[in-house]
């Protein structure tokens, strides 16, 4: 079945777990022990979460202001609908249709937490439910919620909000991992395979990124290794068969032991360009941060030194030439022994002699004051 990772920008990756899926899977069935244990790659979880931060920052569908402004909230909680349909979903959390989980989530999620609505859609299921009417209907019960029709124009909406929520409440949708990732607060709703993973369990960071790294070096590996890759496959039912004594032990082979260069391919598979262009043919565009843009082009340039203009930004300067703040000083200090001076004058004079001297187009303020001082 899909992994958590399967829809672009991720590479596309599929679960292959011998313990099974959902509730029994290794992730839900043997989590206490997974996250006690020391071993796990910091590494290429860093390398994943950087990659997947990069690629949503340039794809941003609404950002944290815009969704606490439709929620009237400071805080908000992401809520994508599943169909209702699907098994996992009847099974793990006893609720009979999306409208009766949507009230249990409503009547469970604090007053002061805001609720953004999605609704899953594909061209192989769709089960759309939103309209003003039954908004309204919602707004009755909890006033701070949205949704908006024009989240249905992009596929896999919810990942690209998940940047900009504080909170996500899943029940058996693999976005819970990519949850972890931004290391959101994951509600679990039901007795579902993320159950260990809500955020009233006080899982730290270390923890959460051991689950990533277990999904990623050795419970879903990328789709093309399992249905292109004879020699991948082969090698791989090879190591689970040798290893059938210690899978509830969690012992199931690394991707990377598998082949050497499995984890730099992985990193390597993320589809940015091709996400980014649905994103804009759809006819979107980033709502990317000024701040995310200078973090952007820091990153790209690595420069060894930043200078920052702080005047007229951080510093207010309420003159409008540069100079008038030496005319200034020199109406203050009227009346003083200092009078006679001439400050402005000679502080005008002290900067062009400055000038003459200095090779810089700018003047270090050390510069000029020594100049003065003579």
């Amino acid at each position: 079945m899909p992994g958590a990772f399967a829809r672009s920008p991720y590479p596309h990756t599929v679960v292959f777990d011998p313990n099974g899926l959902y509730r029994k899977s290794s992730l839900s069935a043997f989590t206490d022990q997974l996250v006690s244990r020391e071993e796990y790659n910091q590494e290429l979880v860093s390398d994943f979460r950087r990659k997947t931060i990069q690629s949503f920052k340039e794809m941003t569908y609404r950002s944290k202001d815009d969704l606490r402004v439709a929620t009237r909230s400071d805080k908000v909680c992401l809520l994508p609908l599943q169909i209702s349909d699907h098994y996992a979903f009847k099974a793990d959390t006893k609720l009979n249709s999306r409208r009766e989980y949507i009230f249990k989530v409503l009547e469970n999620t604090p007053e002061d937490i805001g609720i953004y609505f999605t609704e899953y859609s594909s061209k192989h299921a769709s089960e759309l439910l939103f309209d003003d009417e039954y908004i309204s209907f919602l707004k009755r019960y909890k006033e701070n919620i949205a949704f908006e029709r024009t989240s249905r124009e992009l596929s896999a909406v919810s990942q690209h909000l998940l940047q900009s929520v504080d909170m996500l409440t899943v029940a058996t949708s693999g976005l819970a991992l990519q949850g972890l990732i931004l290391d959101l607060d994951i509600c679990s709703f039901g007795n579902t395979n993320y159950q260990k993973l809500d955020y009233r369990n006080e899982l730290t960071r270390r923890c959460k990124d051991k689950v990533l790294s277990f999904a990623l070096e050795r419970n879903q590996p990328l789709a093309s290794k399992v249905t292109l890759d004879g020699t991948f496959i082969t090698s791989m039912l090879e190591e689970l068969v040798s290893r059938r004594s210690k899978i509830q032990d969690l012992e199931l082979p690394r991707f990377s032991d598998i082949e050497q260069d499995y984890n730099s391919e992985l990193l390597g598979s993320f589809k940015h360009k091709e996400a980014k262009g649905i994103f804009l043919r759809k006819g979107f565009t980033s709502k990317q941060t000024k701040a995310d843009q200078f973090s952007d082009h820091i990153e790209r340039r690595k420069p060894k030194l930043i200078s920052f203009d702080l005047f007229d930004t951080l510093i207010s300067r309420p003159f409008e030439q540069p100079a008038d703040v030496y005319r200034y000083l020199e109406k203050r200090i009227s009346g003083t022994e200092l009078q006679q001076f001439n400050f402005a004058e000679k502080r005008l004079l002290a900067e062009v002699e400055a000038r003459k001297k200095s090779s810089r187009m700018r003047l270090r303020l050390m510069i000029s004051t020594m100049s003065f001082a003579q």
